[in-house]
């Protein structure tokens, strides 16, 4: 006949495993931040940042298609709001004239923001 555990013995056991796992897991967490930090300062230490062309690659692409594109896209926001809009025609050509000045508003700011 197999004899069992008791609970006791049981329960401590499962303790040992749980703080051999809890020890084992903090380790391998501390060695892998420890490792991340060496490894990411010495790429630092190695690296020539430039953050000014980082900034304009970033950012040049985008003011470009702004600049050449924004016509067109005050010209829809203006004709959607004209066709989608309710009421006679004097009030949708008012409204068209808004979204059309919004959004050439909306654009210029952004071309001077990120100028």
């Amino acid at each position: 006949m197999i004899k069992n555990k008791t609970t006791k013995e049981t329960i401590k056991q499962k303790k040992e495993g749980n703080m051999r796992f809890k020890y084992l897991t903090k380790g391998l967490i501390y060695a892998s931040a420890i490792t991340a930090g060496v490894m990411c300062f010495t790429e630092v230490a190695y690296a020539k940042f430039d953050i000014d062309a980082g900034v304009a690659a970033a950012t040049d692409p985008l003011i470009k298609g702004i600049k050449d594109h924004w016509g067109k896209g005050v010209m829809l926001t203006g004709g959607g709001a004209a066709l989608f809009g309710e009421g006679d025609g004097r009030q949708r050509a008012i409204r068209a004239a808004v979204a059309a000045g919004s959004a050439g508003a909306v654009i210029l700011g952004m071309v001077a923001l990120l100028t």
